[in-house]
């Protein structure tokens, strides 16, 4: 063995003591139905956040298989009376997923786009449904108080990490149990607020400082210990996103999400349309970029009303979304968006599919949220059930209450499933998540109407309120 410790890549990263232990892990994953990453670090990262879910691992998930996972592996064996000394098989493997993937289940996690705060962040959605904008982002609180989530963000230069870090100190912790000092570009403080737990942690950015701090009651604590974990494990700016390719972005083309309104390079340009709706009082309009790019001249048109000329305001290319403005100021009602969501949740969407043949009042169509990420588990997306045709994007998707949780986007390329796996994928269509939408239109000086309804609707009057801000956009000349 000691013959493969110089070897590079993954033999280095297993070799001498970690070697057996990370070869078992894919033989047992196989052996379940797991399919296994490429890179051994991969599988490691996937088994690190299973063990921080059943309460054995509370380090950052980093792919390395170091001390600390061998031991909650060794600890996680013993929980579940295995007798294998620390050596993975196939039945504890399946044992850990099936826990992991139940607690996790259990409180809702998800891994979100925070708009205010500008972060990507996991959050307990079960345990922490009530959300508020605060002065520094966004906080996420249990009904009864025992929980809170705060996300914070502080702009380039209004403070230093050093001194951030002293003034948790100073503040809401009483009794310091962990301290991380800011000597790598982060921080972590942990420890004791009176009768409550309190953790933070904040991450410099090119952009500014960025954090999230989690409090709660003492009886909640080995409930809430792995959340934490997860939380601070699934926490980055979002700036670190924006400039360079999704790693999670399927690599395979022709399995990637088709737009709805796709058009052929190759033929002679003819006029097409999709669907936006309104989202302020001053006339700006949503949708999707692909539907507005290369158009020289572009119509609104509100369910039985004439052409609106629109200009286009601002395009995002990499999150397929267009700002348009109309005219003149918008009389009626505005789109109202809402950030939460559920997986299994109803949702609808109203729009303007294949407009040279179904009905120029607009269609509506029911379904549910399949998955709360996109292909290759594209944070920025929903999946969803409900129907999608050419047409559809950049229509509202929305939740029981008439709120706009997403925008329609596109649905799987089915002919290019068909020619990968032999079947034809149905019913797997896409919406980009409205934190992602809310981020743009505030980019560009929109602040979006937050929802107030909170009680379910019938469909027929989704569909009346969907009507009233839902319009048509024609794409009538080339640019």
């Amino acid at each position: 063995m000691t013959r493969y410790c110089g070897a590079r890549g993954v033999i280095r990263l297993l070799c001498c003591v970690g070697i057996a232990l990370g070869l078992s892990f894919s033989r047992a994953v196989w052996a379940q139905g797991y399919q296994p990453p490429v890179d051994q670090a991969k599988l490691i990262r996937q088994v690190q956040e299973a063990l921080i879910w059943t309460g054995h691992y509370e380090g950052l998930i980093d792919g390395q298989l170091g001390r600390h996972t061998r031991q909650a592996w060794a600890s996680f064996q013993r929980s579940v009376g295995a007798t294998d000394g620390g050596v993975p098989d196939a039945n504890s493997v399946r044992t850990l997923f099936r826990i992991a993937q139940a607690n996790k289940s259990r409180v809702g996690f998800d891994i979100v786009r925070d708009a205010y705060a500008q972060v990507i962040v996991g959050l307990p959605i079960k345990l922490a449904p009530v959300t508020q904008p605060t002065r520094r982002g966004t906080a996420y609180t249990s009904r009864d108080g025992s929980l809170k989530i705060d996300t914070l963000r502080f702009g380039h230069g209004e403070r230093t990490l050093v001194q951030l870090y002293e003034q948790v100190q100073r503040g809401p912790i009483r009794t310091v149990m962990y301290a991380k000092p800011p000597r790598s570009g982060d921080f972590v403080l942990s420890g004791m607020d009176h009768e409550k737990h309190y953790y933070f942690r904040a991450v410099q950015a090119p952009d500014g400082i960025f954090a999230f701090s989690v409090a709660y009651a003492q009886h909640r604590d080995r409930e809430l210990r792995p959340v934490v974990v997860a939380i601070a494990s699934h926490f980055a700016p979002a700036s670190l996103f924006r400039d360079r390719p999704n790693e999670h972005q399927a690599r395979d083309a022709s399995a990637s999400p088709k737009s709805s309104d796709d058009q052929s390079t190759s033929k002679p340009w003819s006029p097409s349309s999709g669907t936006g709706f309104v989202v302020s009082d001053r006339g700006h309009v949503l949708t999707n970029a692909h539907v507005v790019d290369g158009c020289g001249t572009v119509n609104v048109v509100a369910s039985g009303e004439s052409n609106s000329p629109a200009r286009k305001v601002a395009a995002d290319g990499k999150n397929d979304l267009a700002l348009l403005q109309l005219g003149s100021p918008h009389q009626g009602s505005v789109a109202r968006f809402k950030a939460t969501y559920r997986l299994g949740e109803s949702v609808s969407a109203f729009g303007f599919p294949l407009s040279q043949l179904l009905a120029t009042s607009g269609n509506f169509a029911t379904g549910t949220i399949t998955a709360t990420a996109g292909l290759g588990d594209d944070f920025r997306m929903l999946q969803i059930s409900t129907p999608v045709q050419p047409g559809n994007s950049g229509g509202p998707l929305l939740d029981a209450s008439g709120n706009v949780v997403g925008v329609v986007v596109g649905k799987l390329n089915a002919i290019g499933v068909l020619r990968q796996t032999g079947d034809i994928a149905q019913n797997v269509n896409f919406a980009i998540k409205s934190s992602i939408a809310e981020e743009f239109l505030r980019t560009h000086g929109i602040e979006p109407e937050r929802a107030t309804a909170t009680e379910a609707i019938q469909p027929a009057d989704i569909a009346e309120l969907a009507k009233k801000f839902t319009v048509r956009v024609v794409c009538s000349s080339p640019g």
